[in-house]
């Protein structure tokens, strides 16, 4: 993800539920509202990132979410001012390892993704 700063809210994992939203706070890091999470920024643990520059961004939890109708670049009334350009989602914990990988583009996705969002030419969210 790309961000030009103006707007935060990246992601919505369930219609008019502000618990399951990904977003970027004022202090310029990626949080969530759903609890215990690691969030990986370029492959490492952390959670900085900076206005204008590409960031491979991971995050994992062991509490148990449902997703049943992912909204990307949007969450309740705010918009995603940036660009997205690959979203994954596992039914599973991703390993640190794996994250790296991915993150470096040491593999593609590997193992599959239960979801996976790949943007088409170079929209704006």
């Amino acid at each position: 993800m790309k961000s030009d700063g103006t707007d935060s809210d990246i992601l919505q994992l369930n219609d008019n539920s502000p618990a399951d939203t990904v977003y970027i706070s004022d202090a310029g890091n990626v949080e969530t509202s759903f609890g215990d999470t690691i969030i990986y920024v370029n492959g490492s643990s952390g959670y900085s990132v900076s206005t204008g520059s590409w960031h491979h961004v991971a995050i994992t939890t062991d509490n148990p979410i449902t997703a049943n109708a992912v909204t990307l670049g949007k969450a309740g009334t705010g918009y995603f001012s940036g660009l997205i350009d690959e979203l994954g989602l596992y039914n599973y914990v991703r390993s640190s390892t794996q994250i790296a990988k991915d993150a470096r583009g040491w593999s593609n996705w590997s193992p599959s993704p239960s979801k996976y969002y790949k943007a088409i030419g170079r929209a704006h969210v």
